[in-house]
């Protein structure tokens, strides 16, 4: 892999995590942020089920500037306060709107 490719895609995915929406992520947890990672990861290739069709690279990119997100929500966390017990995630889970 040539620098030129690399460094292009570290740009459009902090581009991507710079236009994300600021979300209130105080209730996610590990697996809340594993589910939208895999979400975008995936849906270029179920598009029956999506919304919005991306490109295999689109959804990578989401899914990279998502990952980052994560990180940065994961550093941020205040140890405890970013676990949830499971009736508190499902919660969580079905009142997740689609983040498209």
């Amino acid at each position: 892999m040539s620098k030129n490719l690399r460094e292009t895609a570290v740009q459009d995915i902090i581009a991507e995590r710079e236009s994300q929406p600021t979300f209130d992520d105080s209730e996610n947890t590990q697996g809340t942020w594993v589910s939208y990672i895999c979400a975008y990861a995936s849906v270029w290739a179920l598009p029956y089920f999506a919304k919005k069709q991306y490109t295999f690279r689109q959804s990578m990119v989401k899914a990279a500037a998502l990952c980052l997100a994560a990180i940065e929500w994961f550093d941020d966390c205040d140890g405890a306060a970013c676990q949830l017990d499971a009736n508190q995630a499902q919660k969580v889970s079905d009142s997740v709107p689609n983040r498209d």
